[in-house]
């Protein structure tokens, strides 16, 4: 496939979905999409203190406290909230130092998903096939070839936020999802 087939009606696609999606030049088995929504920010709900997350949560998962220095040269430490799962994590962040938050919230830094167990709030988990993932992510149009790639990689368009989704035997295999956070990753 080349870029152009793949910009086709660009216009078109961009205007007529959920998530605000543009296409970002491809490469030969990934779909690269930028965002404009806030959605994926929060992908996991949008939660003001650990004690509302873990509330949300805490019926069907355990928590792990931690600690993490706030950046690589940093003294200064932050509590990190990791959501565990048989074979995986979400991490999140309490946003309540002035250079990260414009708001007080839990912001996600990472996650790592290999099981079906837990979802996003759009529905969008593990073992999923392609053509439920078009249903949820492209619900008003989809961009050409979208079944021929064996990933999906999201952009956020004021960047920071990445998410990785993962296709095997045209099933979601993994969803990784990466920020800018200069914090404890695993």
């Amino acid at each position: 496939m080349n870029t152009e087939e793949a910009v086709l009606n660009v216009e078109d696609f961009e205007s007529d979905t959920t998530y605000r999606f543009e296409l970002d030049t491809p490469s030969p088995d990934t779909l690269k999409l930028v965002s404009h929504s806030w959605y994926f920010y929060y992908p996991f709900g949008k939660f003001s203190t650990p004690e509302e997350l873990k509330s949300y949560y805490s019926n069907r998962y355990s928590f792990e406290d931690q600690i993490s220095p706030l950046g690589s040269d940093s003294t200064e430490e932050v509590a990190l909230y990791r959501l565990k799962l048989d074979k995986g994590f979400v991490k999140f962040f309490h946003t309540t130092l002035e250079e990260y938050s414009e708001s007080n919230d839990m912001a996600i830094v990472s996650a790592n998903l290999t099981e079906p167990s837990i979802q996003m709030t759009n529905g969008l988990k593990v073992g999923l096939t392609k053509d439920e993932v078009k249903k949820i992510l492209f619900s008003k149009g989809e961009p050409n070839n979208f079944i021929k790639h064996n990933n999906i990689f999201v952009e956020t368009a004021s960047t920071g936020v990445w998410v990785y989704i993962n296709f095997e035997n045209d099933k979601v295999k993994r969803i990784l999802i990466d920020t800018d956070y200069q914090l404890n990753k695993e």
